[in-house]
């Protein structure tokens, strides 16, 4: 599936050192880099951050600007499925615009994503956050073997394999999405660089850890599932207090 979802990116060099990011199609998304190299990598990450948060928050995927010249950012393979499968469903039209085939796949792709959300909400209503929600949220789904079906159908091999270029996008595109659906502020070290933790035997190598969320965001209405997206309507069971991730 071709990356329709490439979008130019604006570098600013810094008097200081270094350079800014933004992007002249979303206006909620900048970021920085001590290098140019490091400044291109970060707005990957920052784009699929703002997808995510428009996909979560059931708004318009923007049509992407004529690049002129400008270098561009785009999303890994996972997001960039779900973000064609939001798409399509949107505008009601998933039958005519993609084949049966990659419909099925890209439904699977939207459930196991969602599914990892879902439970960090609920981790975080129950007042159980931590750093490593995350790595929480991920557990709680591998408790479930249809969940772990669903990600080795998704991945297309062991679950517990590293190495998979499929399995490091979707696992990028679960810490994008668990992100934008809590609202969660990233830890950064002294450098103000995001914080991240590695870790052997789980379905993940590493993660970002975050400080913080946001309760306004936790307490918002369920997320958008694929079938729910054209209809307004919003998705799992409602979060209780008190309630655990299941």
């Amino acid at each position: 599936m071709a990356n329709r979802y490439s979008y130019p990116i604006d570098l600013h060099e810094e008097p200081e050192g270094g350079f800014s990011v933004t992007f002249p199609d979303f206006d909620e998304a900048f970021t920085d880099g001590d290098s140019f190299g490091e400044a291109i990598s970060e707005a990957v990450d920052c784009l699929e951050e703002a997808l995510a948060g428009r996909i979560l928050r059931r708004e318009d995927i923007p049509a992407s600007s004529q690049t002129k010249g400008r270098p561009t950012a785009g999303p890994g393979a996972i997001l960039t499925a779900k973000t064609a499968l939001y798409d399509a469903l949107r505008e009601e039209r998933l039958s005519k615009s993609i084949a049966h085939d990659d419909a099925e796949r890209l439904q699977l792709v939207w459930r196991v994503v969602d599914r990892c959300v879902r439970t960090a909400r609920r981790i975080c209503h129950d007042g159980a956050f931590s750093e490593d929600i995350t790595l929480h949220a991920i557990q709680h789904c591998t408790r479930d073997p249809n969940w772990l079906k669903d990600y080795a159908t998704c991945i297309e091999d062991d679950v517990y394999k590293h190495g998979n270029p499929l399995k490091g996008s979707i696992n990028r595109t679960i810490g994008a999405q668990i992100r934008a659906g809590i609202g969660g502020t990233v830890e950064k070290d002294s450098n103000g660089k995001p914080m991240m933790k590695r870790v052997l035997g789980e379905v993940i190598q590493s993660y970002t850890l975050f400080d913080a969320f946001d309760p306004e965001v936790v307490h918002r209405p369920g997320i958008a599932t694929h079938d729910e997206v054209g209809r307004g309507q919003t998705s799992g069971d409602p979060v209780h207090p008190g309630e655990s991730p299941r």
